[in-house]
């Protein structure tokens, strides 16, 4: 059975690492024999479970019987997926350390004598607010001093974790269900029961990865868990085929530009026939792709002119498709404009950008007034305003400058970046908001847009 455990967890990582770009780097596991999980279960609460995967020490516990590759995979590397690799997993890790580091402040010494079984009954049951030490059962039991020092402190974030937990459960259960049974069909892991045993609410996210499953494709699904984003060209170009399908065969150039950071938007420039532009700007996209599309006589004009929207990804991103055509439009982008023409592109730009970035928020105010909840479609705008906003302040920076001879590149904009507070605002202020959109004021993007 080691072998063959052995053998599951190498080829499920491979899968993982080969498809999705992720490296799985904790390994933390523990298999019990059927009387040692029934000893187990007799101390914590996992009644008719076959496993159980701890976020805060990053550790799958399996029962050993029939399913226990499927549990292998479920508990051991798609929850291990989750919780190292997506950006709730991670935050809720992060949460759970920082009550630990209070833990033993306020345990001192002794909280290293516990031993797993009981620090992992007060992990997993969050009843537990307040800890002491009962020496003689060596367990955490309730303690609701008041004048303890850190009893506040500790109460307030374990119920933080509490409500944050409650709010991710059912979405890293049913991400692990779905990569549990991608990669058990991969594998051809036989037996596997997929929904049986969920909640009502959890099921139905489950359901929600199947479908963004077979409608697009399996790294759609991935990223729909907010897990960190390949920039690598192998899952770039299997992203955009799940989004654009055949359609991608029309387009004949794609770079890659802008930032490689795990959870940034990827941003990508498409050239495609003039006559099809509009059908691909129809295509609805991921929230997480930031795709411009211009055809091939645009783009050659706009490079002429030294716009930065289109210079920037050319100095500084990477060919996907069409890298035999690099030299020849970088011709074109160190072309130096004439001054007049370069000034009248830039107010051109600046003005189509504040009113793309006005249009989208009225968007998002006719909807906002129809609707008794706040939808993906109002997220999206709200962003498309705050991104197109960026471009305007760009712009409107540039035409201060005045100055065509410079290299409009990264560079430029970092420069651009550092001397605009607007810019700096705008930016930092969209960059919450994909954080977390309980950031979201209406009166700050009021704000922002009339500056």
């Amino acid at each position: 059975m080691k072998e063959q455990v052995k053998e599951t967890v190498n080829t499920a990582k491979q899968i993982i690492q080969e498809e999705f770009d992720l490296t799985l780097e904790t390994n933390s596991l523990k298999i019990y024999s059927l009387q040692d999980w029934q000893e187990l279960e007799e101390k914590i609460n996992i009644k008719e479970k076959d496993g159980f995967f701890v976020p805060n020490s990053m550790t799958a516990r399996l029962k050993d019987d029939e399913n226990v590759l499927h549990t292998l995979i479920h508990e051991h590397l798609a929850h291990r997926t989750y919780f190292e690799h997506s950006q709730d997993g991670l935050k809720l890790r992060k949460l759970e350390t920082d009550l630990s580091e209070l833990e033993k402040l306020i345990i001192g010494k002794q909280y290293h004598k516990l031993d797993s079984e009981a620090i992992i009954k007060f992990v997993i049951d969050y009843d537990n607010i307040q800890p002491k030490i009962n020496e003689e059962e060596n367990i955490l039991t309730v303690n609701y001093n008041p004048h303890f020092p850190l009893a506040n402190s500790h109460l307030q974030l374990s119920q933080q974790i509490i409500n944050y937990k409650n709010q991710l459960e059912p979405y890293a259960e049913a991400f692990a269900e779905w990569l549990t049974k991608y990669l058990t069909k991969k594998m051809d892991i036989n037996n596997v029961k997929i929904g049986g045993k969920t909640d009502i609410r959890t099921y139905k996210v489950y359901q929600q990865f199947l479908n963004i499953e077979t409608q697009t494709g399996p790294l759609t699904a991935l990223y729909a868990a907010k897990i960190k984003r390949s920039h690598q060209p192998k899952q770039l170009q299997q992203l955009l085929k799940e989004t654009f399908k055949d359609k991608l065969e029309l387009a004949e150039i794609i770079i890659k530009y802008g930032s490689n950071k795990p959870f940034s938007d990827l941003d990508l420039l498409l050239v495609v026939p003039k006559e099809k532009e509009e059908m691909f700007k129809q295509i609805i996209v991921p929230n997480y792709l930031d795709v411009s599309f211009v055809n091939k006589e645009k783009l050659v004009n706009q490079l002429n002119l030294s716009d930065i929207q289109y210079t920037t990804p050319l100095f500084d991103g990477f060919f996907l498709k069409g890298e035999e055509r690099k030299e020849e439009l970088l011709s074109f982008a160190r072309s130096i404009p004439e001054k007049e023409d370069y000034i009248r592109m830039l107010h051109q730009q600046h003005r189509k950008a504040k009113e793309l970035a006005i249009k989208c928020f009225q968007v998002y105010q006719i909807e906002k007034s129809r609707q008794n909840k706040f939808t993906q479609n109002m997220k999206n705008n709200i962003a498309r305003t705050l991104v197109n906003l960026t471009y305007a302040t760009t712009y409107q920076h540039l035409i201060k400058l005045g100055n065509p001879n410079q290299r409009h590149d990264k560079t430029l904009f970092n420069q651009i970046k550092e001397n605009n507070p607007l810019l700096n605002e705008t930016r930092k202020y969209l960059k919450s908001l994909y954080e977390n959109f309980n950031n979201f004021n209406e009166n700050k993007v009021q704000h922002l847009l009339t500056k």
